[in-house]
């Protein structure tokens, strides 16, 4: 059993199934405040009580200022306490072998035996970081206090919405204007194909489509005059950048493609982060370089964990950042956005790259 957590820290991530994901990563819901609720087992009075209080307060749970996650111990507490999956603002993992209650301290389970699970309740803010951590008592509202505390959080980021930032390193001017047009043509000549993302299915790396997490098409970069073009000036323009900024040795890249957003299919990417696999597991850093940042409208990066704030380097600019950072690409509303979208690693990394191979499976 982990130890149990405080306040300030971050909430330890785990991978649960959930009525719609069957391995649903807990710190792919980071982004906005978080309510996880560890219902208990045996289920208490007190926790009837709050089922009775979310039932007045469920309007409130919207995705936008707040969500709430229960954490089931025991599949028959979701007929005996009325748990169930509503979207927006209310979803459950099956933690029937008590993996996420053990990681935050609720109870040491042994192979074999159903252990009694500590009710609690931890609030997490958007950056997956403690709040408070509430234990229920029987008839005493629990949470309504706890609402009305991220509510208050809610209009205060609202208000300063620019007071934060994320951690990530802008550099104008990596590519020219030219070489930007060489890599669109190129696109436009050979077609782009539906991108997809990875995911951890049965042990392994695969690729997955998904219209409703994301719409963009890639093209590789075949040319070799281009190919050259666009390393040359990521080792000579943009690696010394990294290294001075995040003192981080950027010796190897993963993948050449430009890659399209279009308005007529509201080009997207929802928020996800890059190395969460282990056929991804290498990547360090991941770099989006626009090129023809003035010729759409949306189209650009966020980073939820640090606020609402968006991010558009110019045309031949790039934004580098840890793959660990969850990100999206918000929708383009008008036009065609164009980009570079290469992955850097380091010597270490390559060597991990290797060892997961087998992990990967390649299409087809």
């Amino acid at each position: 059993m982990s130890r149990q957590p405080a306040i300030g820290e971050r909430a330890a991530d785990f991978v649960l199934p959930t009525p719609s994901n069957p391995e649903f990563h807990f710190h792919a819901a980071a982004g906005r405040s978080t309510i996880l609720v560890f219902p208990g087992a045996p289920a208490s009075e007190a926790m009837k009580g709050l089922m009775a209080e979310l039932r007045v307060l469920r309007d409130a749970l919207d995705d936008e200022q707040a969500s709430l996650f229960f954490a089931v111990s025991d599949p028959a507490q979701l007929e005996s306490l009325g748990i169930r999956q509503q979207t927006p603002g209310i979803r459950y993992f099956m933690d029937y072998e008590r993996k996420a209650a053990a990681a935050y301290g609720l109870c040491a389970p042994q192979p074999g035996e159903r252990t009694r699970v500590a009710p609690r309740i931890f609030v997490l803010d958007r950056n997956f970081r403690f709040l408070q951590i509430v234990e229920l008592k029987e008839r005493r509202p629990c949470l309504a206090p706890i609402l009305a505390e991220l509510r208050r959080l809610h209009l205060h980021h609202a208000a300063s919405a620019d007071a934060n930032h994320a951690p990530v390193l802008l550099v104008e001017r990596v590519f020219e204007p030219a070489l930007c047009r060489a890599l669109i043509e190129h696109y436009r000549q050979r077609g782009g194909q539906d991108s997809g993302f990875m995911r951890e299915k049965d042990g392994l790396t695969v690729g997955v489509l998904d219209h409703g997490f994301k719409r963009r098409s890639d093209c590789a970069i075949q040319d070799e005059g281009l190919l050259k073009a666009a390393m040359f000036r990521i080792h000579n323009r943009l690696a010394p950048e990294i290294a001075r900024s995040f003192q981080f040795a950027a010796t190897r890249i993963e993948r050449h493609i430009v890659a399209r957003y279009g308005a007529e299919s509201g080009g997207f990417f929802r928020p996800h982060r890059d190395n969460t696999t282990r056929g991804t597991a290498h990547r360090r850093f991941a770099v989006s370089l626009n090129l023809n940042a003035e010729e759409y409208e949306g189209g650009d990066l966020r980073f939820p964990e640090f606020g609402q704030r968006t991010y558009r380097p110019p045309t031949g600019g790039a934004i580098v950042f840890s793959c660990s950072l969850l990100h999206e690409a918000t929708d383009v509303t008008r036009g065609e956005r164009f980009v570079y979208l290469p992955f850097l690693y380091g010597e270490a990394d390559a060597e991990l790259r290797e060892r997961n191979r087998r992990f990967l499976k390649e299409p087809g």
